[in-house]
C-alpha cells in the first residue's frame, strides 16, 4: 500500500503525506453524504464526531486528535466555568495554542515545501471553537447591545459535549473548512428552520450543486498543474530573476500568485461539494418563480470575482469567504464602538490576527500588513470615483480601471511574501520592482487626505439612492403579498379586502407548497364541544352573551365568492411603518410570556408585558377559549395590546414553536386602533420564521367569509353589552396539520405541520391571555390597557374575561385544563384571577390600566 501510494504521489509530483491528505479530504464526500442517511439526532452527532476523528487519524495520525482536543476542551471548559467571559478567553487561548504549533511544527516551511501537517485543520478548528464560545457568551447579553449577527448566531443554552465535539470535527469539515456557525449545526443536525421539511414537501436536491464544484475542483486541479512547473518560488532569489526588466517582474509576480490561487480553488471547492452534499450548506430559497436552492453556507471563493475584482475592498468578500465573514463578526465588528463607525484601526487589527492566525511568518505579517494599505488606498481611489458629477463619465470610468489596474498589480505583488514567508525572499521581490506595490497604496492614503471629497452631494445622492432602493424593496415586497383579485371589496374602516383565488394565496409562495394539493376540510374535530349559548339566565352577573352578532366590518360591502379567500391589502404606507422591509409582519424576539420567569431585565429588554393562565408537563393537541372583546387604549404608536392563546412546543430558548390566535389593537402594524382577528406563527422563537396573519407563506386559508387582520365588530363597552369570540386550535390525528376555527360556524384553515419541529408531534405548554407592549415612554411605564383597561377584581361587564378554556388531549377530546397556572411580570401593572362553573366552566379575568399610581 505504501508503494502505491509513494507511485501516486510520483504521478502528480506531491509528497506521499500530501496524497494521504487529499485521499482523505475527497472523502469527506462520501462520508459527509452517508450524515443524511444516519437517523436520530444524537446518533448524527456521534457520527459527526467518529468520522471527522477518523479521517484526522487517516490524515495526519493519531496525535493530530490529540492537538484538536486541546482547544475543544479549552474552549468548553470555559464556557462551563465562566461564561460571562468565556468569548474572550477561549480567543486567546485558542490563538495561544494555535501559535505554539505554528512554531513546533514551522508548518508554513512544511506546506511551501510541499509537505502537510495538522495545522491547517487547527486553524479551522479554532475559529469554530471561538465562534462557539463567543455566540455562548452573547447569549447573557442584553438584545440592544447586539449586532445583527450576534443575534441572529447566539446561543442561550450550552450545547451538550456529544453536539460539541459533532460541531468541531463535523465529518472532516475542519480540514479545510468551512467556518459556520454553532446554531446552523444543531438546526441542520435537529431538522429545524430552513432544513425543516415535511414528508410530501419537497427537500432541496443538493446534487447539481455538489457535481457543478466537482466540476470546478477538477478544473482548478488541471489548471494548477499545467501552470505549476513554470512558475516555481525559487526564482524570486534567482539571479536570472532579478537582471529581468521591471514589467517582466511584474508579470512573473502576477502569474506566480495566479498559479498559487489555483491550488487553494481547488482544495475549497473540495470542500464546497462536501459541505453541500450533506446538506449544511444549504442556505435557503431564491425569490424566484419558481425558487431555487442557494448553498451560500458552503461558498469559500467566488473565482471571477476575485480574479476580476474591481477593487480591493471587494476582495475579502470573494476570497476564503466564510473565514473573512468569522474575521468580520468576531473581529473587525467588535472593535468598533457603540456608536462610533469603523476606521483603519480595525481594518489593521483584522488583518494583524489573520495574519497571527496563518502563522508568525514575517511573509505573513508583511502580506496582511500590506493588505490593510492596499483596501485602504482603494477605497480612496472609489471615493474620488463617487465624487465625480454623472456628465463627467469617462472621468468615473477612467477611475474605475485605475482602481481595477491598482487592485492587480498591489495584490498580485503583495501575495508573494504570503507565498514565500521569509523575510529575506519577501523583501528581495518587493525590491525587485522598486516597492511599487507599498509605494503606491501609502500615496493612495496620503492623497486621500490631501484631495478631499465634497460629503455635502455625497450626502444627498447616498440619501436618494437610499430611498429609491427602500421604494423598490417596498414595491417588490407589495408585489409579493398582494395576490391578483377576483373581487375587491372597500371597507368602512378603510381596509381593502382582496377575494384572492384559494391556489394564488400568499402560501403557495413557500417552496414546500408548490405540489401541495389544499385540504377543504379537517378530518376530525375534536369531540366535547362547549355549547356556546349555554349561559345560565338566573345569573345576574353574566348576561347572555352575544357572539352571533360579531361580524366583520367589511361584510357590510359585500361578501367573496366561492373558491376565493378574503386578504386584507397591504398598503405601502403599512409597510414604511415597520422598523424595515424584512422585519414588516413579524413580532420581536422573545415577546412569549415565559412563566416563572419574571426576571426584570428580561421584561426591559423585550419590553412585553402579559398576564396569563397556562398549564404545562403534558402533550397537548390543541386548545380552546372563548375571549370578551374590547377596544383598549394604546399610548403609543409603536405599542399594541391583544388577547390571545398560544400552542407552544420547545424551549424559551432559539428554538420555541409558536400558533396564536385572537384579537390586537396595533396602530403600528394596521394603521388604526381598531380590534382585529389575527393570527401568529413561529418556528424559532419570532427571529426569521412567521409572521401575523397571511403577511407571508405558511398559514393555508380555506375559508371565504372572514379575513384574517380585518376589524371585528361590535366591541364590549364598560358597564354594557359585552361581546366574545371562540377560538379553537387543534391537531389533526391524521394528517398531521394545525387547525383553526372560529366561532361555531368558521374552520379557516390550517398550518402545515412541516412548518415545525417541535409542534410537528405535540404542544407541551398552552397559555390564554392579554399582552401588550410597554415602550415606557418618558421613562415611565406605558398606560396601554390590556383587555378592557381594568383589574380582575371588577368582574364581568368591567374586565375582561376568557371562558371555556379547554386543551385537546391526545384522544382529541376537548377536556379542562388541569394545574391551571397565572402568571404576570407586574401585578400592580396587569394582573389575572382564575375561577370555574358550571356555565363557563374553566375561566379567568385579567388586564389592566398599565400606568396607575402603583405602576408608575
Amino acid at each position: 500500500m505504501e508503494l502505491d501510494m509513494e507511485t501516486m504521489a510520483a504521478s502528480i509530483g506531491v509528497s506521499v503525506p500530501v496524497i494521504r491528505f487529499l485521499l482523505c479530504f475527497v472523502a469527506t464526500i462520501p462520508v459527509s453524504f452517508l450524515w443524511r442517511l444516519v437517523p436520530g439526532r444524537v446518533a448524527k452527532h456521534l457520527y459527526s464526531a467518529i468520522a471527522g476523528a477518523l479521517l484526522s487519524y487517516l490524515s495526519f495520525g493519531f496525535s493530530s486528535n490529540l492537538h484538536f482536543l486541546v482547544p475543544m476542551l479549552l474552549g468548553y471548559a470555559s464556557m462551563v466555568l465562566y461564561r460571562p467571559k468565556c468569548g474572550i478567553i477561549t480567543f486567546f487561548l485558542g490563538f495561544g495554542y494555535l501559535i505554539g504549533c505554528h512554531v513546533y511544527y514551522m508548518s508554513g516551511d512544511a506546506w511551501k515545501q510541499g509537505g502537510i501537517d495538522a495545522t491547517g485543520a487547527l486553524m479551522v478548528l479554532t475559529l469554530k471553537v471561538i465562534s462557539c464560545a463567543m455566540n455562548y457568551n452573547d447569549g447573557l447579553l442584553k438584545e440592544e447591545d447586539l449586532s445583527e449577527a450576534q443575534k441572529k448566531h447566539r446561543l442561550i443554552k450550552l450545547p451538550s459535549l456529544i453536539e460539541y465535539f459533532g460541531y468541531c470535527l463535523c465529518c472532516g469539515s475542519h480540514f479545510a473548512g468551512p467556518v459556520y456557525e454553532m446554531k446552523d449545526y444543531l438546526d441542520w443536525t435537529e431538522g429545524k428552520r430552513i432544513w425543516a421539511h415535511s414528508e410530501k414537501g419537497p427537500s432541496p436536491s443538493p446534487y447539481v450543486a455538489t457535481l457543478r464544484a466537482l466540476l470546478q475542483a477538477a478544473f482548478c486541479m488541471a489548471m494548477y498543474l499545467n501552470l505549476a512547473p513554470y512558475h516555481p518560488l525559487s526564482w524570486f532569489t534567482d539571479p536570472a530573476y532579478h537582471k529581468w526588466g521591471f514589467w517582466r517582474k511584474l508579470s512573473y509576480q502576477y502569474m506566480s500568485g495566479f498559479t498559487m490561487r489555483w491550488k487553494y480553488y481547488f482544495i475549497w471547492s473540495i470542500s464546497e461539494a462536501a459541505i453541500i452534499i450533506s446538506g449544511l450548506g444549504f442556505s435557503g430559497w431564491t425569490e424566484s418563480s419558481p425558487p431555487k436552492p442557494k448553498w451560500d453556507r458552503a461558498k469559500l471563493v467566488d473565482i471571477l470575482g476575485f480574479e476580476l475584482a474591481k477593487s480591493s475592498v471587494l476582495l475579502p468578500l470573494v476570497w476564503n469567504i466564510q473565514v473573512s465573514t468569522w474575521l468580520r463578526h468576531y473581529v473587525y465588528e467588535r472593535l468598533v464602538k457603540k456608536g462610533k463607525k469603523p476606521g483603519f484601526f480595525q481594518l489593521l487589527a483584522t488583518q494583524t490576527v489573520s495574519a497571527v492566525w496563518h502563522g508568525l511568518y514575517p511573509g505573513y505579517i508583511i502580506f496582511f500588513v500590506q493588505s490593510a494599505l492596499m483596501i485602504a488606498g482603494s477605497r480612496a481611489i472609489y471615493q474620488w470615483e463617487k465624487a465625480i458629477p454623472t456628465n463627467m463619465g469617462l472621468m468615473k470610468k477612467a477611475l474605475a480601471l485605475m482602481n481595477f489596474v491598482y487592485t492587480l498589480l498591489v495584490l498580485n505583488y503583495s501575495c508573494v511574501g504570503f507565498m514565500v514567508l521569509s523575510m529575506h525572499e519577501t523583501l528581495a521581490s518587493y525590491g525587485s520592482v522598486y516597492y511599487i506595490g507599498t509605494i503606491l497604496p501609502i500615496a493612495m492614503i496620503m492623497l486621500g487626505y490631501i484631495i478631499p471629497v465634497k460629503p455635502a452631494r455625497s450626502k444627498d445622492r447616498k440619501e436618494k439612492l437610499s430611498v429609491s432602493r427602500q421604494k423598490i424593496q417596498v414595491q417588490n415586497h407589495l408585489n409579493r403579498l398582494n395576490k391578483p383579485a377576483v373581487k375587491t371589496i372597500q371597507s368602512p374602516d378603510g381596509d381593502i379586502i382582496d377575494c384572492v383565488h384559494i391556489s394564488h394565496q400568499p402560501a403557495f409562495d413557500h417552496p414546500f407548497l408548490k405540489d401541495h394539493k389544499v385540504q377543504m376540510r379537517p378530518n376530525y374535530h375534536p369531540e366535547g364541544l362547549f355549547d356556546e349559548n349555554k349561559v345560565s339566565d338566573t345569573d345576574t352577573e353574566k348576561p347572555k352573551q352575544r357572539s352571533n352578532s360579531i361580524t366583520q366590518l367589511w361584510h357590510i360591502n359585500g361578501k367573496c365568492p366561492q373558491g376565493t379567500i378574503p386578504i386584507r391589502r397591504t398598503k405601502e404606507e403599512d409597510v414604511l411603518r415597520a422598523s424595515s422591509v424584512k422585519r414588516y409582519g413579524k413580532k420581536k424576539h422573545r415577546a412569549i410570556p415565559q412563566p416563572r420567569s419574571a426576571d426584570p431585565d428580561l421584561i426591559n429588554e423585550s419590553g412585553h408585558q402579559h398576564a396569563i393562565a397556562y398549564v404545562e408537563g403534558g402533550k397537548y393537541y390543541g386548545a380552546k377559549a372563548t375571549i370578551n372583546v374590547w377596544e383598549p387604549k394604546i399610548q403609543q404608536p409603536n405599542e399594541f395590546s391583544l388577547s390571545q392563546l398560544w400552542i407552544l412546543g420547545g424551549s424559551f430558548g432559539e428554538d420555541l414553536n409558536s400558533i396564536e390566535a385572537g384579537w390586537q389593537v396595533s396602530p403600528d402594524l394596521y394603521g388604526d386602533n381598531n380590534t382585529r382577528l389575527f393570527t401568529y406563527w413561529t418556528s424559532d422563537a419570532y427571529q426569521a420564521t412567521g409572521c401575523y396573519n397571511l403577511l407571508c407563506s405558511g398559514f393555508i386559508q380555506i375559508n371565504s367569509e372572514i379575513a384574517m387582520g380585518a376589524s371585528i365588530s361590535p366591541v364590549s363597552a364598560y358597564r354594557n353589552s359585552q361581546y366574545d369570540i371562540s377560538i379553537l386550535v387543534w391537531k389533526d390525528p391524521k394528517e398531521g396539520h394545525w387547525w383553526m376555527q372560529f366561532g361555531n360556524d368558521y374552520v379557516l384553515g390550517y398550518w402545515p405541520s412541516f412548518l415545525f419541529s417541535y409542534l410537528a408531534d405535540s404542544a407541551s405548554m398552552i397559555e390564554w391571555g392579554g399582552e401588550v407592549v410597554n415602550s415606557e415612554p418618558d421613562g415611565h411605564h406605558t398606560s396601554t390597557q390590556m383587555g378592557s383597561g381594568r383589574f380582575p377584581e371588577e368582574g364581568f361587564g368591567k374586565s375582561s374575561y376568557f371562558r371555556n378554556i379547554q386543551v385537546v388531549d391526545d384522544s382529541n377530546n376537548l377536556k379542562a385544563p388541569k394545574g391551571l397556572g397565572t402568571f404576570t411580570e407586574q401585578s400592580n401593572c396587569y394582573d389575572v384571577e382564575t375561577g370555574s362553573n358550571g356555565d363557563w366552566g374553566h375561566y379567568f379575568y385579567y388586564g389592566g390600566p398599565g400606568k396607575n399610581p402603583n405602576c408608575p
